[in-house]
Parts: structure tokens; sequence; C-alpha cells
């Protein structure tokens, strides 16, 4: 069973010779969310999580002692203002890689609701007045109501540029944007790396602000069928599979036709 972990804590390292033995046998991950090098920062947006310098200890532990077992990196949540500069993402992506990442993910600003917006908003505050009012632009919300009704997410435009941004800095330091999946090694391998094209194509549509949602389904839809898509082909019915018709059933035709692995 594939295991994949999300994390703020070096105590992940407690459970490293189980997550050896499971990547010997399939596949494990281990992601360490860093949105910010900075301590101070890091002590206001993570709150009693230990700092950043921590994480990427833990995870250079993780590739020195267990090198089977992916590790790496989250900007995610992206956020607005405090952690959103050039010169803080790429004081995070020099770190992940010096640190021997093997990837770093992004994707997604701050979320702000309801008792939460109220918390945060009114902690940011306090400490950052001027950047409180950054917020009211990007949210939406009035200040003088006691519940939040701003907006969940900043609009698009700011991600647009954001995702740009952090696609141009994991190239620059070499670092993938997506894990590589996991591909069993029986008569699934060639659905799973189908619908891997495919989903990570649909990430690269979504961040550029690109239709992305029909390839997403189809990459779904490939990897939960219940048979090799070989055999679907071969009865000329891969347009029953939702969402695969048009350029994307051609393309699959294409790959499957040429006999290479997709």
């Amino acid at each position: 069973h594939p295991v994949s972990l999300v994390t703020k804590s070096q105590l992940v390292l407690r459970d490293l010779d189980l997550l050896e033995q499971i990547a010997a046998q399939n596949w494990a991950t281990v992601s360490f969310t860093i949105t910010t090098m900075d301590r101070y920062m890091a002590s206001f947006v993570d709150f009693r999580a230990p700092p950043p310098d921590k994480r990427l200890a833990a995870l250079e532990e993780i590739k020195r002692r267990a090198p089977g077992v992916q590790a790496g990196v989250l900007i995610i949540p992206l956020i607005p203002v405090l952690c959103d500069s050039e010169a803080s993402l790429r004081c995070v992506l020099r770190a992940a890689a010096g640190a021997g990442a093997d990837y770093l993910l992004f994707g997604g600003g701050m979320t702000l609701r309801d008792v939460q917006a109220v918390w945060f908003l009114d902690k940011l505050k306090s400490a950052f007045p001027e950047v409180y009012a950054r917020y009211q632009d990007l949210y939406q919300f009035d200040s003088h109501k006691p519940e939040y009704h701003g907006r969940y997410v900043p609009a698009e435009d700011f991600f647009k540029e954001k995702n740009a941004l952090l696609r141009s800095l994991c190239e620059e330091y070499k670092l993938p944007y997506r894990i590589p999946r996991y591909i069993p090694d029986d008569w699934r391998g060639t659905n799973y790396r189908l619908a891997e094209r495919m989903l990570n194509r649909s990430f690269d549509n979504q961040i550029a602000g690109a239709a992305w949602k029909n390839l997403f389904w189809a990459g779904q839809n490939i990897q939960n069928l219940r048979e090799p898509i070989e055999a679907v082909a071969g009865r000329d019915e891969l347009e029953t599979i939702p969402n695969v018709g048009g350029a994307v059933k051609k393309r699959i035709e294409e790959l499957l036709d040429s006999g290479a692995h997709p």
C-alpha cells in the first residue's frame, strides 16, 4: 500500500524504519510544509510548529538514512504578501535543493473562512497592520463586520502570476513540481502511466489558467479502470471511458500504437 505523509514536524523520523520498509516494497513519500525560511515569519504563520531549518534537517536525514523514501517540500498554501515575494520563495527553493529534496510542490493560496479567518486577521492586524490593509483588497472583506464575509481565496490573477514564478524557480533549481506517481508492476502499469501524464498536464494547464478539468477527470477515470486500457482500446471502446474523446482519445491511441511506454 503506497504511503504519502505531509507534516511540519521532525517527529516523522521516529517512523523512518517503517517508511523504508514500505518504500522497498512499493512507494513512500514524506512532504514537509515550508512556506518561508524566515524564523520569525514562520513562528507567525506556523504557530507552535518546529522552525523551517529543523524540518529541512529532517528531510536531509531521510535522504541520508533511507534514500528510497521520496522526500520533498510543500509551499502550500502560498501565503499572500507575508511569504510570496520572489526573494522569500527563492530562499525556500534554494534551501530545499540544498537539503536534497526530490521535489517541491506548490499550488493554492491561503484560504480564509469563518472563525479561522477572524482569528488570523485579528492576529495579522495586530502584528502587521500594513499587510492587513493589503488583505482587505485581496480577500474583499469588511473589517467592521464581526463575522467574516470575504473571499475564500485571493483572485485568480494573483495565483496565475505566483504560479508562473514558482514554476520558473522550480526549473531554475531543477526541482520537479510533481511527485513521480506510484506505478504498479502489474496490468495497471500502462493505465497509471497514462493517468500520470494527464494529471501532470492538467496541473500545468490549471496553474496557467487554461482548461484543465477534462484532462484531470480523464486521468482519474483511466487510473480507476478495472482492466488494462489496451483491452479497452482493442475493442475500440476508449470513448466509453468518461472524459476520453477527441484529442485525448487520439493521443492515447498514438501512444498505444507506438508500442512505447506512455
